[in-house]
């Protein structure tokens, strides 16, 4: 397909995205609807989006019903359209969007250079070096035009703070109890390390989080990479109706009439909730296409991975996480999402816990906005006891340690006060880490 007109690759296009669902998404990493030459064909583009927004399939009735009265031909159109889709694979669907985004480039540099060539008949000799810098400039933007950037002029940057404070909102989920005096929300863009030991409490901790979100009028899009979705939403259950998980999931429940009530007023409490949880997405690339299906069909706020060394991706663990750390950090911008993943300790970590020891690479940490490392003691007075050290807060610079401890029927977690918590400590602890160690 490399010599393909142009005509031909934006029909393949619009066939392949007709034949095959959900395949919107990764044409408009290439092209937008202006992209396409044929008027025809940008309509047709930018209703399968619109489709798509809305949660409803691209069938060929419904994009005939809604584009006849602009294109009274528009049902032969799709027919010949999909008729060309038996010659397109993948590979060959991405080189005719490659194409025609280069096409589109070329169409707008030579009306670019016309236009250019028109302001020269009538340019005074002392404009010459006004005219030559504004080509410069224009150049430099056509060569950033195959990816949309984030306009790098501080006054832009400024207006948008002054619309946020002019609007006196900034959108976040706020966050409660004690923890929320040292973060005061989850605001989009950034990237939440939760880590800890193996059975510290970090899917756990997790859980009252989505919990606190959902109180607070949040969505949040789950993959669960280690729990099936049944068993993270029976935890969540759990939590929610201070019944242990055990109790639910071997149905115990069922010989406690009151349990039972409690169970269903809890799942009527959750299910207006706009929870999404998948359990068989560990690629990478489907992580992303998902947040971004999510983000625009329901406008999610958080993404949670739990846990993020679980995400299928080749090479080394090292070359893994600095990929992924990277990627996540993107996305959170990108999208305007908050992202919480959780993370393993590495071998260093285990033997020196006083360092920030995420297990696969230091770009993990470095990565972070924030990172919560959860901790959890063997002397019998601390055993239902967990504390979370806010080792790192670049967005609001407060560190220290929030105690927790369990509900006596492990279901739930309550903040302790630092007098509480402090209380607990033999004295040998309280020596090793100061007295002020509980400072929220």
């Amino acid at each position: 397909m490399n010599n393909l007109k142009n005509d031909q690759a934006e029909s393949y296009i619009i066939g392949y995205l007709l034949s095959n669902k959900n395949t919107i998404l990764l044409a408009m990493e290439y092209v937008t609807e202006k992209d396409f030459s044929n008027n025809n064909f940008q309509m047709v583009f930018r209703c399968i989006y619109d489709l798509y927004v809305a949660n409803k399939e691209p069938e060929l009735i419904t994009i005939s019903e809604i584009l006849k009265p602009s294109i009274p031909m528009i049902y032969t159109v799709l027919v010949d359209a999909m008729e060309s889709d038996s010659y397109v694979t993948e590979k060959s669907f991405i080189d005719c969007l490659e194409q025609v985004k280069k096409c589109s480039l070329l169409r707008n540099i030579n009306h670019w250079l016309y236009k250019g060539y028109e302001r020269t008949q009538s340019l005074n000799l002392e404009d010459i070096d006004s005219y030559i810098l504004n080509l410069i400039d224009e150049s430099f933007q056509y060569t950033t035009k195959l990816k949309k950037k984030k306009n790098p002029d501080h006054k832009e940057i400024l207006s948008e703070i002054t619309s946020d404070i002019d609007k006196d909102y900034v959108k976040n989920i706020k966050v409660t109890g004690r923890l929320g005096e040292v973060i005061p929300g989850l605001f989009p863009g950034h990237l939440i390390i939760l880590g800890g030991y193996t059975s510290t409490g970090k899917s756990f901790f997790l859980n009252q989080m989505i919990i606190d979100i959902y109180q607070n009028n949040g969505k949040v899009l789950l993959f669960s990479l280690e729990d099936s979705r049944k068993e993270k939403l029976i935890k969540i259950v759990s939590n929610f109706a201070n019944i242990h998980q055990t109790e639910i999931i071997t149905n115990a429940v069922a010989k406690n009439p009151e349990d039972i009530k409690i169970i269903s007023d809890v799942m009527g409490d959750i299910s207006p909730w706009e929870f999404y949880i998948y359990d068989d997405v560990y690629n990478l690339q489907e992580i992303k296409m998902k947040i971004k299906k999510h983000k625009l069909q329901n406008d999610i706020d958080i993404v949670c991975i739990d846990f993020i060394q679980n995400i299928k991706e080749p090479g080394s663990i090292y070359e893994k996480m600095s990929k992924i750390a990277l990627e996540l950090q993107m996305i959170a911008k990108e999208l305007h999402v908050t992202i919480i993943a959780l993370s393993q300790v590495s071998n260093e970590g285990m033997s020196n816990p006083d360092i920030i020891g995420l297990k696969g690479a230091g770009e993990l940490a470095a990565a972070a906005d924030i990172i919560f490392w959860l901790r959890r003691f063997k002397e019998p007075a601390l055993q239902n006891v967990l504390d979370c050290e806010i080792r790192k807060n670049r967005p609001f610079g407060k560190t220290g340690t929030i105690a927790y401890k369990f509900s006596p029927n492990w279901s739930s977690l309550k903040s302790m006060s630092k007098e509480e918590r402090e209380n607990l400590d033999e004295p040998a602890n309280k020596k090793r880490i100061g007295k002020d160690f509980y400072n929220y």
